[in-house]
């Protein structure tokens, strides 16, 4: 992102709303809107973690402009709206995205607000920018505690296996905690290694066995 402009509003009588590409207007068509969750899988009454993004997929910088402070928005389901939890202020930013730039905030919805009760809800996050955009995720909320399950590993090489599918299958996010240990994790057609930057091609599989190498033993 190369610079955030910041100006006040001082028209009286209308509204005015800027919004222009450096490159022709069929570029604004080339940045997309992307909502993802902290995890797929929430208990009822547990707060969730919303990031908004704006994503330009083509190959020429974009301007976007925003009317206020509030540069997104949120649906869930549909029939209601929360804004970002703080009053909007009468200001104007220009946001200007390379290709493969990325411009996202992350807002945390709380049960207080709306509580989302058990089974499957839709979150629509929407871009205030001229002109908008927006994107969907689905998440699952249950009245269950999800399940847990430790694992004890020694050190040097041993094995694992777990009967669990993880909220988040992916290797690096399950094995965070220890990675600061971990030396190699494998099974037959997966590997990550965080010392030799070898990164996982596949997410966690609850029918499959690991092997793990360890240089402490993690409990």
């Amino acid at each position: 992102m190369k610079n955030i402009i910041i100006t006040s509003l001082l028209i009286l009588g209308s509204f005015f709303v800027k919004g222009y590409s450096q490159s022709p207007a069929d570029d604004w068509w080339d940045v997309s809107c992307t909502v993802t969750t902290d995890k797929q899988i929430y208990t009822v009454g547990e707060n969730v973690a919303i990031t908004i993004s704006l994503i330009n997929t083509g190959p020429s910088t974009v301007m976007l402009g925003f009317p206020s402070a509030c540069t997104f928005d949120y649906h869930i389901d549909y029939y209601y709206q929360l804004l970002q939890g703080m009053i909007c202020a009468d200001i104007y930013i220009e946001i200007e995205l390379s290709p493969g730039e990325i411009y996202s905030q992350t807002y945390i919805h709380h049960p207080s607000q709306y509580t989302l009760s058990e089974g499957f809800h839709e979150i629509m996050g929407i871009s205030q920018s001229w002109p908008s955009y927006d994107g969907y995720t689905t998440i699952q909320v249950t009245d269950q505690l999800p399940a847990s399950q430790t694992l004890i590993i020694p050190a040097g090489w041993s094995g694992i296996s777990s009967y669990l599918n993880p909220a988040n299958p992916n290797l690096i996010n399950l094995l965070a905690s220890v990675a600061g240990h971990l030396l190699m994790v494998m099974n037959n057609t997966n590997s990550y290694s965080p010392p030799l930057g070898i990164l996982p091609t596949e997410p966690w599989n609850s029918t499959s066995g690991y092997f793990i190498n360890s240089c402490y033993a993690l409990f």
